[in-house]
């Protein structure tokens, strides 16, 4: 070390001295002014409070009426007026504005955090982007990550590489996307998670890869995976994989849709599971059935208990069901020999379907079962029945014992 470098180190605190007189002379208070380490280049605003253990470097900026707390760390950053950093914060590289609240042990690098926003304990943010009026609650990590105004993340969410829109709230969720592209380092990339605005996400919701969740659309308690959510879509304890959902449509609980499903809009989907099947408009499958390589129409009806039967051990088929058709329950359906149900067929309850069912037909289960009366009330003009119908209700075997007159 020469005796220049030397001299220079034994001139630092008369020159950190003199920075912090003159702060002192503007308008700055320090609670304890031998306890903090102000850089050549950092600028305050007048009736700023800077507590003990605060270090400020670089080229650093901060407005008026500001209350840096103890041990806060900031380092090239520029801060709004009326912004309160509470102790124990760590700040590098970052823009703030005004008027906002970091409370203890947050961590942010290269972000952008508009006016009005408060962060909550234990944030850690990197190459995030807030407008107003934010609110990211405790124990969340944010990264390459751009979010609305007037949205609020609630407590211990983990969200990466996605795009949040205005007035949103996530919850209790991960969100994790990937790197669209090698430009979003650059700051022009895009986002491989898009969530649309007024938008309620969570508790309790997985949202990988690429994935699309339009306006006003509600999941919890729901994993989705590289899929198309439509506008004013509720999806509740299901799951939705390499599928789309279009807008309007209820994902009840127990659901699985997986393997390019469609489901059109206005839809009900509960407890079933749907593969590389397309639900026409209006359609429900609302308990325990499977539809597999299926494309069925419009204003359909799958009863509970339903089995398309793709598979014949080598080969899946591809099952055609037309507009309006109603499906009774536990009805199985032969794919390969089936092939296709008429618009506006009517299958039974209990029914094992092995031939096509021709348009406006209907199939009555068997005799035994003692159900034809329902299906009697449910004809309708130019309908044929596979199965007849008893001309009369049949006769028990037993004989009713009459009082004698």
């Amino acid at each position: 070390m020469s005796e220049k470098d030397v001299a220079f180190l034994l001139e630092c605190p008369y020159v950190a001295r003199s920075k912090i007189y003159a702060l002192e002379l503007s308008g700055v208070k320090f609670i304890n002014s031998h306890n903090v380490y102000i850089g050549e280049d950092v600028e305050i605003g007048a009736r700023t409070v800077v507590w003990p253990g605060a270090m400020l470097l670089g080229k650093t900026k901060i407005g008026e009426d500001c209350d840096i707390g103890p041990g806060v760390n900031l380092e090239d950053t520029v801060v709004g007026n009326e912004t309160r950093i509470k102790q124990s914060c760590e700040i590098a590289r970052s823009q703030i504005g005004n008027n906002c609240t970091f409370h203890p042990f947050c961590y942010i690098s290269d972000s952008c955090i508009g006016d009005n926003c408060t962060m909550w304990v234990n944030i850690s943010m990197l190459h995030a982007e807030l407008k107003e009026y934010v609110v990211v609650h405790r124990d969340t990590r944010l990264v390459w990550t751009k979010i609305g105004s007037q949205s609020d993340i609630e407590a211990s969410c983990q969200i990466k590489y996605t795009d949040i829109g205005a007035d949103c709230r996530i919850c209790h969720s991960i969100i994790e996307g990937e790197k669209f592209d090698d430009e979003i380092l650059s700051g022009t990339g895009k986002r491989s998670i898009l969530i649309g605005d007024s938008c309620a996400i969570g508790p309790w919701a997985y949202i990988y890869g690429k994935v699309t969740i339009n306006p006003k659309a509600r999941i919890a308690w729901t994993d989705i995976t590289n899929s198309f959510i439509g506008k004013r879509v509720w999806a509740y304890r299901c799951r939705i994989s390499d599928s789309k959902i279009f807008h309007d449509c209820i994902i009840e609980e127990g659901a699985w849709i997986h393997d390019d499903s469609v489901i059109h809009p206005y839809c009900e989907v509960a407890r079933g599971e749907i593969t590389r099947s397309t639900l026409g408009k209006n359609t429900k499958s609302k308990h325990t059935s499977y539809i597999g390589d299926v494309q069925m129409g419009c204003d359909c009806n799958v009863g509970a208990g339903t089995v398309f039967g793709n598979y014949d051990g080598q080969t899946k088929h591809v099952c055609q069901v037309g507009d309006g058709a109603f499906i009774g329950i536990n009805s199985s359906i032969v794919s390969k020999s089936v092939r296709e149900i008429g618009d506006g067929a009517f299958i039974g309850a209990h029914m094992l379907v092995r031939r096509p069912v021709e348009a406006n037909t209907a199939i009555a289960p068997p005799n035994d079962l003692q159900q034809p009366i329902r299906w009697a009330q449910r004809t309708k003009d130019g309908w044929e029945l596979i199965q007849p119908l008893p001309s009369k209700k049949p006769k028990s075997k037993y004989k009713k014992n009459t009082p004698e007159p």
